[in-house]
Formats: C-alpha cells, sequence, structure tokens
C-alpha cells in the first residue's frame, strides 16, 4: 500500500488526485478507478490494488468525482464514438465490438440463468398430486378440497412460466449507438 492509498483508506476517504479537474455534464470522459477491496468478516471496504477504466457522461463523472469512498485517479475527457450497452443498468464502451462481446456475455448469463428456471418449472409441474401436496398442503392452510387447490397451484404455476419466458425476453442486452 502507498502513501496516497493509505491517505485515502483511513484519513481522508473522499479525497481524489481527480479532484481540480473541471467536469461538464455535456461531454463524454474516461474514468480511471482504482479497484476496491471488501472483507465481509470485519465490514472494511477500501482501495486495492490496480485499476480499470470506464467510459462514462459527465453527470456520472462528477457523482464519481465526489463520491464518499473515492476512487477515481484519472479523468480524461474523451472525443470518439460512444456504444451503450442496456439490460438492466446501462454501461458504455468505445467501440461496437467491445459493446457486442459485452452484450453477449450479458446475454448467456440471462440465458444460463432461464435455463435454471425453466427447469426447476418443469421439474415442478412434473410432480405428482401427491408430492406436491406433502410440501405446498402443508405449508398453505389448504381447505377441505385439496385436489382444487392443487389444479390452482398447476395454474398459476404455469402462468409463472409464461411470465418468467416474457421476463427474460424482455431482459436481453441491446446495444445502440449514443454519438
Amino acid at each position: 500500500m502507498d502513501r496516497m492509498t493509505a491517505y485515502r483508506n483511513f484519513g481522508n476517504a473522499g479525497y481524489t488526485p481527480a479532484r481540480k479537474v473541471k467536469i461538464y455534464s455535456d461531454r463524454w470522459y474516461l474514468c480511471t478507478f482504482q479497484n476496491v477491496e471488501r472483507n465481509s468478516l470485519c465490514d472494511y471496504i477500501g482501495l486495492g490494488e490496480g485499476e480499470y477504466t470506464e467510459l462514462l457522461p459527465g453527470a456520472k463523472a462528477r457523482e464519481a468525482k465526489f463520491a464518499h469512498l473515492n476512487h477515481l485517479n484519472k479523468v480524461a475527457e474523451y472525443t470518439g464514438q460512444v456504444w451503450a450497452v442496456t439490460d438492466r443498468l446501462t454501461q458504455y464502451t468505445t467501440s461496437e465490438v467491445a459493446a457486442s462481446k459485452l452484450a453477449a456475455q450479458i446475454n448467456a448469463e440471462i440465458d444460463a440463468d432461464h435455463v435454471k428456471a425453466l427447469a426447476w418449472y418443469d421439474k415442478e409441474l412434473a410432480k405428482s398430486d401427491e408430492e406436491l401436496f406433502a410440501f405446498y398442503g402443508k405449508c398453505k392452510d389448504w381447505p377441505e378440497h385439496p385436489q382444487r387447490e392443487l389444479v390452482r397451484l398447476k395454474v398459476r404455476m404455469q402462468a409463472d412460466l409464461a411470465r418468467c419466458k416474457a421476463h427474460y425476453n424482455q431482459h436481453r442486452a441491446i446495444v445502440e449507438r449514443i454519438r
């Protein structure tokens, strides 16, 4: 750990070497951040070894500049192409190739989750009525007609399955050129 990292970890968590850089809202910036180190055993969050770079719009770069645990090391104005990859969050890249790779990685994770969810629903729908009643009938106070409740449960599961498919199709990553 060097002297500045120790100062930023323990002396002044909000200090950044890029404090005096002027950031405008209508421009794009390449922000270099120091890695963040976490230790859940002692509730420690501090600066770690290494750096990474993100492309951010002006407002987000300003937020990073004034963050409480500030790990922003450098800010440089960027004037090239900007590509956005949007799923639940929006991430920005400098080239179409990088954006396509990021979108493919996100979509692969979404597909893996989708396959897991579909497998669970298929396994639950394949169970017999006795197995379903043994599990779900004990945790719900079903009235005297458990067969009717089992039919309702299967209908709800099939509706959930359709919603699950629509949800995963809706949240696929989209690549678009911003600038």
